[in-house]
């Protein structure tokens, strides 16, 4: 019996030494992001991100961003750094995943590329005002974006 239950503790520690979790402190942020509103603050304007099917992805320090119009698709992936009630985006690349030619994915360098998924800038500061496991409101100098997570 002794044996047994030996070899059966043995067993446990090989399956935990052999698991690789990895998991990241962003807490709610994680996950797939539907882009329902764009407000411009200079203006008052109300874009309804719903239209261009925007959706941000986000996992561990990657955030990818999708938009799809009626006769465009488009694919950015950045860095961020979330830290407290600030999101920090930056680093903008598109995606080489639908790009035959291109070897690795090309830097975006046109900010205006980026106006569809939220972004004005090819670095961002967000202040979060809201964030929770449904529910997030983000907040620049230019923009408040309203998500809704699936």
């Amino acid at each position: 019996m002794k044996k047994r239950s030996l070899l059966y503790i043995i067993g446990i520690c090989v399956l935990m030494v052999s698991c690789n979790l990895d998991s990241s402190s962003n807490g709610h942020l994680d996950g797939l992001w539907q882009l329902r509103t764009i407000e411009n603050l200079k203006t008052g304007e109300i874009t309804d991100g719903r239209q261009n099917e925007v959706r941000w992805s986000i996992q561990a320090d990657l955030l990818m961003m999708f938009a799809e119009t009626h006769t465009q698709f488009t694919e950015v992936i950045c860095r961020f750094k979330h830290e407290g009630q600030t999101l920090e985006v930056s680093d903008p690349h598109y995606s080489g995943r639908f790009i035959e030619e291109v070897g690795d994915d090309p830097a975006v360098d046109d900010p205006a590329v980026l106006n569809t998924l939220g972004l004005y800038n090819l670095n961002e500061s967000f202040q979060i005002i809201t964030l929770n496991s449904s529910d997030m409101i983000l907040q620049s100098e230019t923009v408040r974006l309203q998500f809704k997570k699936y």
